[in-house]
């Protein structure tokens, strides 16, 4: 086997596993979200404000200010359609499947709208509790620095790396 089939087959099989990998993760979130635990609950571990429980007052604010109930549920409905699909996708890649690049840029587009729409929709109605409030105004920036750029990271990634020349000529090779 020669040096470039070797690295055809590296870059291949590493990133349908990071696909993998994240999608079981992202699986797990939205089933989180499925059974009640809400993506503001998961971001308030992440501020060293608090005794690391949210109050009752505090949540019950959130949800006062907050979008309606039926949207977390859709919201976890649709973290679980992404991460199934980058699961499959990932697995359908370590395959060589010619048909996946496409797919993945396009489930990226896709998922780069779907986090922006969410967090609009999630901090817009609670622009005035942010304001006031400091454990949520942390919360606020933590969704901006830590959960964001985690979250965009693999769809940006992707889309960077299946444009490559180099990757375009190896997924040719496929067919």
């Amino acid at each position: 086997m020669s040096d470039t089939e070797t690295n055809q087959l590296q870059w291949v099989t590493v990133c349908g596993a990071i696909c993998v990998i994240v999608g079981g993760l992202m699986l797990f979130g939205g089933c989180l979200g499925l059974s009640g635990m809400d993506e503001l609950q998961q971001l308030h571990t992440a501020i060293p404000i608090g005794d690391g429980e949210m109050s009752d007052s505090l949540q019950a604010e959130l949800i006062e200010h907050g979008p309606p109930m039926w949207f977390a549920r859709v919201n976890s409905i649709c973290v679980v359609c992404f991460s199934l699909f980058l699961l499959m996708q990932g697995i359908f890649l370590i395959q060589r499947d010619p048909k996946v690049p496409r797919r993945l840029i396009l489930w990226s587009f896709c998922f780069i709208i779907f986090t922006f729409v969410v967090v609009l929709m999630n901090w817009v109605p609670r622009w005035l509790l942010v304001a006031s409030n400091s454990e949520v105004k942390a919360m606020f920036l933590a969704q901006l620095l830590i959960a964001m750029p985690m979250q965009l990271a693999l769809p940006v990634g992707l889309i960077i790396f299946f444009n490559k020349q180099k990757v375009k000529a190896d997924i040719a090779q496929w067919r």
